[in-house]
């Protein structure tokens, strides 16, 4: 009986060691999966320069009908109305504040957990900020 108690203790114990912590509400694959789920329509690409509230620029990147879709190929992929492509941009998520746009790190400024219907993503530089904006 001593020998199953010890045992017992010893794979209790191994399971609270291998479990990580997470300090996030939400962990990153939980993030992948909002962000990939169904179609972001507006795609608004805003720049500010250094110390400003009001855009210098602000874009739409798609039109009536278009709308943006982030893949498990690692790419956002911008598709028209009848889903033909045309044009795509790398993403990655580093952790689940932090995504990586063509190369550029952007941190999200909402928390998944209390909106998924817009996220904003915002980089902030030695002379500007450059704020990408998808709703769906």
């Amino acid at each position: 009986m001593k020998k199953y108690f010890i045992f017992i203790a010893l794979a209790v114990a191994t399971t609270f060691v291998s479990c990580s912590k997470t300090t996030d509400a939400l962990g990153l694959d939980s993030i992948y999966n909002i962000v990939k789920t169904g179609k972001w329509t507006v795609l608004n690409k805003e720049t500010y320069a250094l110390n400003s509230s009001t855009p210098l620029t602000k874009d739409s990147l798609l039109k009536n009908g278009e709308y943006a879709e982030f893949r498990s190929d690692d790419k956002v992929h911008l598709l028209n109305s009848s889903k033909v492509e045309f044009g795509t941009k790398s993403y990655a998520l580093t952790d689940t504040k932090t995504m990586i746009l063509d190369g550029v790190e952007f941190k999200i400024q909402e928390n998944f957990v209390s909106t998924i219907k817009q996220m904003t993503l915002i980089n902030e530089s030695a002379i500007g900020k450059t704020v990408y904006i998808f709703k769906r």
